[in-house]
């Protein structure tokens, strides 16, 4: 829950959320009773949410943070939204969820390789860009830095979220 976490439930609470669940390395009691917020495990996060936006630094620590272990429990509804380097998921863990059906879909802002040789999907050790759109979609992250871009993502995002009202 740092600056764009933060960000992000100012906007939803704007919008009119009112259960809004979060995890962090530390609690943020403030932004709790401000905005009605919950604090849970991220355990307690994928097994009860339906929607989760993720916002974390990539390090040692978080690499593949959500994994098999995390993603064969997670709620079956869950969309899972990576605004991080998708580094913090495992990529063969997410395919293997999407496809048994643990994880309902999957949107990762900028890809695995995105900055080295990508060969598209007919060349993808990661298994995802082969997946049906109700699966799985990407966004390249420079795509992502135009404000009409973000737009558009946050109306998909919202449209996911409570379709029709969009």
């Amino acid at each position: 829950m740092g600056h764009i976490g933060q960000a992000l439930v100012e906007k939803l609470y704007a919008l009119g959320a009112r259960q809004l669940t979060y995890t962090s390395r530390s609690r943020k009691p403030q932004l709790e009773e401000r905005y009605a917020l919950r604090f849970v495990t991220q355990k307690e996060l994928l097994n009860e949410c339906d929607s989760v936006s993720l916002h974390l630094s990539y390090n040692e620590q978080t690499h593949h943070l959500i994994n098999q272990s995390a993603l064969q429990k997670c709620n079956p509804r869950l969309r899972l939204l990576c605004f991080s380097n998708p580094h913090v998921i495992d990529p063969k863990a997410a395919r293997a969820a999407l496809l048994k059906g643990n994880l309902k879909q999957l949107y990762i802002d900028g890809y695995y390789r995105e900055w080295q040789e990508n060969l598209g999907q007919n060349h993808d050790p990661e298994g995802l860009l082969n997946l049906p759109r109700e699966l799985f979609w990407a966004t390249s992250h420079l795509a992502a830095q135009t404000n009409r871009a973000i737009e558009c993502q946050l109306a998909a995002a919202l449209d996911l979220l409570h379709p029709g009202t969009n």
